[in-house]
């Protein structure tokens, strides 16, 4: 084991396996997130610009 991969810790009976399980569970759940987030835009199609400047192109033909 390299000095990098090595994380300190004041849990002299830590599970390496448990510690790798909550790390990936929890990068798992944060990209749910992002994922959820993303949906939440794309099926209410809100611009992300200031809504008055926005208004001005909505009758443009996005083609």
């Amino acid at each position: 084991m390299q000095m990098a991969d090595f994380e300190v810790d004041s849990n002299v009976n830590e599970d390496r396996n448990r510690e790798k399980q909550l790390d990936d569970s929890f990068d798992a759940w944060y990209e749910n997130i992002g994922d959820q987030v993303k949906r939440k835009f794309d099926l209410t199609n809100v611009p992300q610009a200031n809504v008055f400047d926005s208004a001005v192109h909505l009758d443009e033909d996005p083609s």
